[in-house]
């Protein structure tokens, strides 16, 4: 180790045995207030559920609209909206008894990493708050959810309804017309008449199959959304607990009172006049003291004057 080394060891060394006072009144100062501040917040619990979503689950026939052309990192972000948005939290405010706004703010969900799952988590002042709050979210998204498929299905059921009137009405006419052909002695029936009824028939049948199964889809939809972990009931508070507050604060006081100790060290040896001279510490006399190399009764930095009987 080079002189200088040594030397900026000491006197750091040097400088925290000066300061040490300050060092555990900041430690000690530190550890009071963060344990003080962490006592005076109340605690939070967090409770969270999982959902997992799939863009044709629920259903078998047809296959419903989907407004992100595909894109499964833009469905889950559309999700993950809608279960933020007024219609699940509305539902979910009104099933756990809680203020809208409070419980948007309290509500955060996160798409699980290479996944199709959200993690919906709710905070509350108490573990059953928490614990209530999430399970009415999720149990209103997948209720939305449902919903949302049931009335897309039923509507295209129902598109399907004036195809079927108009095909039926055109069938009724054919009939009549035959009816009355018939009526008549000697009546043939045109070949193409049959023929247009046979494909019209056709044409009623697909289409009454078509909301047959539309219907049954819609009566049978589970959603795409289902909870494959419900709302679990916290047995810890979320926030930084008292020990670890403590800690953290004592720490930080440490370092305040380290680097205060240094600062002081610091201002005292660049004071005017406490520069080092010639190698002395600031605060010392360079000059010699009595005894060592001189006379007693000798002034210092004065030659001794020779014994006369010498002279």
């Amino acid at each position: 180790m080079t002189a200088p080394e040594e030397n900026q060891r000491v006197d750091l060394v040097s400088a925290l045995r000066q300061g040490w006072l300050w060092i555990v009144v900041l430690t000690v100062l530190g550890a009071l207030l963060l344990a003080g501040a962490q006592l005076l917040r109340p605690p939070v619990y967090s409770s969270s559920a999982d959902v997992v979503w799939q863009a044709e689950g629920g259903q078998v026939l047809p296959v419903l609209p989907v407004a992100d052309n595909g894109d499964p990192e833009r469905q889950l972000s559309t999700q993950a909206r809608l279960i933020v948005g007024d219609v699940v939290m509305e539902a979910a405010a009104d099933a756990a008894g809680v203020d809208v706004d409070d419980l948007r703010e309290a509500t955060e969900v996160e798409v699980q990493e290479s996944s199709n799952v959200l993690v919906v988590a709710v905070t509350a002042g108490t573990a059953e708050e928490a614990q209530e709050g999430a399970a009415a979210v999720v149990e209103a998204y997948v209720d939305d959810n449902r919903e949302r498929g049931v009335a897309s299905l039923t509507a295209q059921a129902d598109a399907l309804q004036p195809r079927i009137d108009a095909l039926t009405s055109q069938l009724d006419d054919i009939a009549a017309q035959e009816a009355d052909i018939l009526d008549v002695p000697g009546g043939v029936l045109d070949p193409t008449t049959g023929a247009r009824r046979d494909a019209l028939v056709e044409q009623l049948a697909v289409a009454t199959d078509q909301q047959d199964q539309l219907r049954t889809s819609a009566a049978l939809y589970a959603g795409q959304a289902s909870v494959i972990s419900g709302a679990t009931l916290p047995e810890a508070p979320s926030s930084t607990s008292l020990p670890v507050a403590t800690a953290l604060g004592a720490a930080l006081g440490l370092v305040a009172g380290v680097l205060l100790a240094i600062v002081l060290a610091t201002r005292r040896n660049h004071r005017p006049g406490g520069e080092t001279v010639a190698g002395v510490p600031a605060g010392t006399d360079p000059r010699p003291r009595a005894g060592a190399g001189t006379k007693p009764g000798t002034k210092p930095g004065t030659k001794p004057q020779q014994d006369r009987r010498s002279a």
